[in-house]
């Protein structure tokens, strides 16, 4: 299967090895069943691959992601092996290895892996996830070897080891709902969450819920740098009533998706360098400098009521569609987006992309959830308030 748009190749499934006679530059998405081995050579030229399927791959060969800076999504359900170097410096945040008997020496050596967890393998090579400043969970139970500089410079991982293993192995990663229900969200927050007027360091913890951060309508703004580098695991922010984000706030936060209906202001830093992957902010007006700038996974950004940009996205690898409204912005506000193909009023057409939307679905089933609870609350009471009233008339 090919889908080809406007002469290029977007996606193809069959023979990878028939790619190199292609004209295969556009490709995001790839899917294969012949292939058991994946190889550096299949990957090096696709520099809008978004994401692969490949049932039958038992091994990924040396340096085959190496310096990665686009794939987001791989599945390799049967994989047994991973070689070295494999996924060195590339920006995979999560990837499913539970099959895995075998990982080599430096296999995710600076990768941004961000957790990952295996039962089987019982050693852990030399400088394996070194320097992989985004770990916060490995999980390993069984390992009973961990050779030098495993996870030398993994200065977030919850998950200690020493040469004989995991510290303490009853460690779980936090559960992620399926469905972000902000109402039964906010009914878990303690008391004291309610009366709080404004978030800092003293206080911030009382906001998260297992790998959800939820700021109820009494906080109106997050304070400077208050998660700046967080030692905290958190993949979804829901600021409910927030109107402003200030300096540095989630800055290199491992927050991937940001629900704001009400923010207005992103300032400086704001974003900067985090693992966002999908922002809803309907109501933005000003992006500030560098507020979204190295945020490397996300791919479309919508602020149709922004009257403001000023240096306020750059440097983003995978960014391909901008939408600020009527806005017209300076190019130097997306300087060096390599992927970009649209901004609206300026470049191109709008390109479709595949996007990394499971915290997106997660949010829609829970507001349709939230919605159906209200709507049957509200007639419930109206029946009650029916039987009362025809209860009254009788007497």
């Amino acid at each position: 299967m090919q889908k080809v748009e406007n002469g290029q190749i977007e996606q193809y499934k069959g023979n990878i090895k028939l790619m190199k006679t292609l004209n295969v530059k556009n490709i995001i998405h790839i899917e294969s069943s012949t292939v058991t081995k994946l190889e550096r050579t299949y990957f090096f030229n696709l520099v809008y691959i978004r994401s692969a399927f490949f049932k039958n791959v038992t091994e990924v060969g040396k340096k085959c992601f190496l310096y990665n800076r686009t794939i987001f999504q791989l599945r390799l359900p049967n994989l047994k092996i991973i070689r070295s170097m494999a996924f060195m410096n590339s920006y995979i945040q999560q990837f499913n290895i539970s099959k895995v008997e075998l990982i080599e020496s430096k296999a995710f050596l600076s990768s941004c892996i961000r957790q990952i967890e295996n039962a089987i393998i019982t050693t852990i090579p030399k400088q394996c996830f070194c320097i992989c400043d985004q770990l916060y969970y490995a999980i390993f139970p069984n390992v009973t070897n961990v050779k030098g500089r495993a996870f030398l410079g993994c200065n977030k991982l919850l998950t200690p080891y020493d040469q004989n293993g995991m510290i303490n192995k009853t460690t779980k990663i936090p559960r992620l709902p399926i469905k972000y229900n902000t109402q039964k969200l906010l009914d878990q927050l303690p008391p004291e969450a309610f009366e709080i007027k404004y978030v800092n360091s003293q206080n911030k913890l009382l906001f998260q819920m297992d790998q959800v951060l939820i700021f109820p309508n009494n906080i109106k703004s997050i304070d400077d740098a208050v998660f700046d580098g967080s030692d905290l695991y958190f993949s979804v922010l829901i600021c409910t009533n927030a109107r402003i984000l200030r300096k540095r706030s989630f800055y290199g936060s491992p927050v991937q998706f940001a629900y704001l209906p009400n923010c207005k202001v992103l300032d400086q830093y704001s974003f900067c360098t985090s693992c966002l992957t999908n922002i809803i902010a309907p109501k933005i007006k000003q992006l500030h400098q560098c507020c979204l700038q190295q945020c490397n996974y996300i791919q479309d950004l919508s602020f149709t009521h922004c009257t403001y940009s000023y240096k306020s996205i750059r440097y983003n690898p995978v960014v391909t569609n901008l939408d600020f409204g009527d806005l017209k912005v300076d190019p130097s506000s997306y300087y060096y987006c390599n992927s970009l193909k649209f901004v609206k009023g300026v470049l191109g057409v709008f390109q479709p992309t595949i996007q990394n939307d499971f915290h997106v679905k997660a949010f829609l089933l829970g507001e349709i959830e939230r919605i159906q609870s209200q709507n049957k609350n509200q007639a419930k009471f109206l029946k009650n308030m029916r039987k009362a009233r025809e209860n009254i008339a009788k007497k």
